[in-house]
């Protein structure tokens, strides 16, 4: 099969005159590759470094003016290959007013972007699968022959009517005129090549012309439109041969229209679908409303979403209104309302109606309707569903919990509106790669719906990173609060992973909860901090409400990762998860305070600082404020930490005089006191540090070599083990 290159830097616009000839482009990945929506700068970057293989394409099709300072020679370049390899150049651009083809010295069509980007398009890569296509479609769509031989029959009268003498015209003359005429498989009346040729053969050749365009020329004749019935006996069935039966026996009505009725409509021809308004026993059950919102917005019939509705009905319209929000669509373009009687179908039977445009079905049904949400699910369920169906989609995640979650929605109106309303950015024809956290690290992910696909599209996210992942497998189901906490702990403390993703709710009665501090998901978070405080927290919710979100920094988190919310436009999973990848750096970053906390905790709990001596007081008191600065966001926080240390092994020097005279060798002697010889090389680093820090960056000679400029986090808990050891080892003398 052939292959055709598309380069288009105006995505937007591609969508635009896309959805309006309602032409799905990545349907048609097998013959086309479409770089747009970004892809088109790194085929510029590879082809103007000769990378891209152009070669694979009998087509290349671009926008004349993709790419601003590049363009020319990106142009240049397209038009050197296409005339040294033989291949067809397209180039399209809304300042294009008239079509421009050209053969000479290679094919080259130039149209404009909205001829372009129409049926004529679809026609073209259909052809092109049939190995039967010409590039004379894209400017004139079906007509392209008939175009091309009335072009020509035009141009040979133009020029019989110029040549003012009955003499010969020159053969070059003829033919230019008739060039485009090669592409038709069709054999006219034939000229001999010679230096000029007579009129009267011209004219008989022009003539041929005509006739052959009557030939491609049908006569139409009126027809009449295909209708179809959907009904309950409670209408008048004789008036439609088309017709399907509602036999709805007890389940979900939407499963019922999802998967048996709407089957039904995809195998039936028809232009125009009447629906009696009641369709069960029970009239204010209105189902005949609920199957015309399905048809709009089912996806699975494609064109036929359009087609022309008439609602038949013994109400009107007002009182429709007032029974259920659902008649809102009787406003709508496209769709009737008629009174349930043989002469009102009879009569709107001599109407012509047309399908709805895309701009009709985004402007005129989508902003006029109003889909409620299913009474037996929160909105918390609703946005955890939406959740994991967006972002499984977008990472392409084809598991068995995500897509039981997916037929479970799929054939729900509410989820119907919301996949119409607020459509998942697509990806471009390469398939969108998530940023990876590129710190090393363990990762617990928490969430009471963990198994219902969250767990799967975590995993995707990390795989190939460096980030070790693991789920809190755990059935919340009929758990208590104190069961779930007592569970997470022992997780927590046997693992001590580096950041846990938890989410915010946890629990039922979560819910309905409406104040921030009785949420599970915090309880949870504030028992993983009395655990070990250096442990991140990333929080997951579903919450839609920034208010309530933006609280949770008052619990030492991290940062929080909106679930994919209907109600929130703006937050897509792309978003999501470029911030997810961002804050998982962030808290692998600071892993080192889980070590840093562990070590202050175990410092603090030693005999000696539990005594009454004033030099341990004061010990106790800077040893307290380390973790607590480390984990501020304090601009100079390692200078105040490196500080703090010190400043303890002064207060042991107070403790422990020596005779010595130089710092290092003070607090070398210390170490020795106590059989401590390991150290020497990092206490000369601390002292060198603290003073070049002190002093404005200046430094000793004697310095040079073990001032660290630039201390890390390695450094801190280096010298923060090192005063451990000390104190340790003071701590366990007999009478310290």
């Amino acid at each position: 099969m052939k292959k055709v290159l598309l380069i288009e830097d105006r995505y937007p616009r591609q969508k635009l005159f896309m959805d309006e000839s309602r032409i799905d482009l990545d349907s048609y990945s097998d013959a086309l590759d479409n770089y747009t929506h970004g892809k088109e700068k790194e085929l510029l970057e590879l082809a103007l470094n000769e990378r891209f293989d152009f070669a694979q394409y009998s087509y290349i099709i671009a926008h004349k003016s993709a790419f601003n300072e590049n363009n020319a020679k990106f142009l240049t370049l397209l038009r050197e290959y296409a005339k040294e390899h033989d291949k067809i150049l397209i180039l399209f651009s809304g300042g294009i007013s008239i079509n421009y083809y050209d053969n000479n010295e290679y094919e080259v069509l130039e149209l404009n972007s909205q001829t372009f980007y129409s049926a004529n398009l679809k026609l073209f890569l259909d052809a092109t699968r049939e190995d039967n296509e010409n590039i004379l479609m894209l400017c004139y769509g079906e007509d392209w022959k008939r175009n091309v031989v009335a072009n020509a029959i035009e141009n040979i009268n133009t020029l019989l009517r110029e040549h003012k003498s009955n003499d010969p015209i020159p053969f070059s003359k003829f033919s230019s005129l008739i060039s485009k005429l090669d592409a038709i498989d069709y054999h006219f009346k034939k000229i001999e090549k010679s230096s000029r040729i007579e009129q009267e053969k011209i004219e008989r050749f022009r003539d041929g012309l005509l006739d052959y365009l009557n030939q491609l020329t049908p006569t139409k004749s009126p027809s009449t439109p295909k209708k179809l019935l959907i009904h309950n006996n409670n209408t008048d069935i004789k008036l439609f041969e088309n017709r399907i039966r509602f036999e709805l026996e007890g389940g979900d009505i939407d499963s019922y229209i999802s998967n048996n009725l709407l089957e039904d409509i995809k195998s039936k021809e028809f232009d125009v679908l009447f629906i009696k308004d009641n369709l069960s026993s029970n009239y204010l059950e209105l189902y005949g409303l609920i199957i015309a919102h399905h048809i709009r917005l089912s996806l699975k019939l494609k064109e036929k979403r359009y087609i022309p509705i008439v609602i038949i009905s013994d109400l009107d319209s007002a009182t429709l209104n007032a029974l259920s929000p659902l008649a809102r669509i009787l406003h709508s373009d496209g769709v009737y309302i008629i009174k349930n009687s043989k002469e009102a179908i009879e009569k709107f039977n001599s109407i012509t109606l047309q399908p709805l445009t895309t701009y009709q079905y985004q402007n005129s049904f989508l902003n006029r309707i109003e889909v409620q949400a299913p009474e037996n699910s929160t909105n918390h369920d609703i946005a955890n569903e939406w959740a994991i169906d967006r972002w499984a989609e977008f990472l392409k995640v084809q598991t068995q919990a995500v897509k039981q979650n997916r037929d479970k929605i799929a054939s729900m109106l509410y989820f119907k509106y919301l996949v119409a309303e607020y459509p998942i950015e697509q990806s471009t024809t390469l398939r969108f790669i998530p940023k990876k956290p590129t710190t090393q690290g363990k990762v617990l992910y928490i969430d009471d719906e963990w198994h219902k696909g969250w767990s799967d599209i975590f995993e995707a996210f990390f795989a190939n990173s460096s980030v070790g992942f693991n789920t809190f497998e755990y059935d919340f189901k009929d758990k208590d609060e104190s069961q779930i906490m007592q569970s997470i702990t022992q997780s927590i403390t046997n693992t001590l992973p580096d950041v846990v993703v938890l989410d915010l709710r946890l629990l039922q009665n979560d819910k309905n909860q409406s104040k921030i501090e009785a949420l599970s998901g915090i309880k949870v978070a504030q028992t993983i901090k009395s655990i070990n405080a250096g442990i991140q927290i990333i929080m997951l919710s579903a919450s839609s409400q920034n208010r309530v979100l933006e609280k949770l920094y008052e619990y030492d988190i991290v940062g929080y990762i909106k679930k994919a919310h209907p109600q929130e436009q703006h937050t897509s999973p792309k978003e999501s998860f470029k911030k997810l990848s961002d804050l998982l750096n962030e808290g692998l970053e600071k892993k080192y305070l889980k070590e840093i906390w562990s070590m202050q905790e175990d410092i603090l709990e030693l005999e000696i600082l539990q005594s009454s001596n004033e030099n341990y007081k004061k010990i106790k008191d800077e040893i307290d404020t380390v973790f607590e600065i480390l984990n501020s966001n304090l601009e100079n926080k390692m200078k105040f930490t490196i500080l703090t240390i010190y400043k303890t092994l002064e207060i042991l020097i107070e403790e422990y005089p020596t005779d010595k005279k130089g710092t290092y060798e003070k607090f070398v002697s210390l170490f020795k006191k106590f059989n401590i010889t390991n150290y020497n090389n990092d206490i000369s680093q601390l002292v060198c540090t603290r003073n070049f820090l002190a002093h404005a960056g200046d430094f000793r000679a004697s310095c040079k070599n073990s001032v660290v400029k630039k201390p890390n986090q390695d450094n801190i808990l280096t010298w923060f083990k090192m005063l451990q050891t000390i104190l340790e080892k003071i701590d366990a003398q007999p009478n310290p």
